[in-house]
């Protein structure tokens, strides 16, 4: 009985899947069927390429990984260009609400990037204060360094 019922749920599963497509997520809101059809298509050229290492196989998925990458750049700049048109059309028409409640979504999705320099000994800096004390080091001893003793326009 037991093997007939995971028989049953296999067959079931198989075709609820060909019916209906799973209802995935979107990565972020700027993500469209253009991306996910990139995506896939470079995917797909990757598997290729594994299954059969040839020179243009290998060509022809690295031109579909720059041109998933475009695709993605573009629609993000669009988004992102779109979003500041909107911010500044209710800045223009004085709708304040509406200006300071997009503006204020934008600055808290906002990530600085989290840049940390390596001192004298190889340390990673654990924060801004660090990071500054590093740069301070590097800098006074760049600057503060000895005159040339050869002249070089002689």
């Amino acid at each position: 009985m037991g093997n007939n019922w995971n028989e049953i749920e296999e067959a079931m599963t198989k075709e609820a899947e060909e019916l209906v497509e799973p209802d995935r997520k979107p990565r972020h809101r700027w993500w469209n069927n253009e991306c996910d059809q990139a995506v896939n298509e470079r995917a797909k050229l990757w598997k290729l390429w594994l299954a059969d290492r040839t020179i243009e196989k290998w060509t022809n998925f690295r031109n579909q990984r720059k041109n998933t990458t475009k695709i993605i750049k573009r629609i993000k700049k669009n988004q992102d260009k779109e979003i500041l048109e909107g911010i500044e059309s209710d800045f223009k028409q004085h709708n304040t609400r509406d200006f300071y409640r997009i503006f204020k979504d934008q600055l808290r999705r906002y990530q600085p990037s989290g840049l940390c320099f390596r001192d004298e000994n190889g340390k990673l800096a654990l924060g801004n204060k660090q990071n500054l004390q590093i740069l301070g080091r590097y800098f006074e001893k760049l600057l503060n360094c000895d005159e040339p003793k050869k002249d070089c326009n002689s």
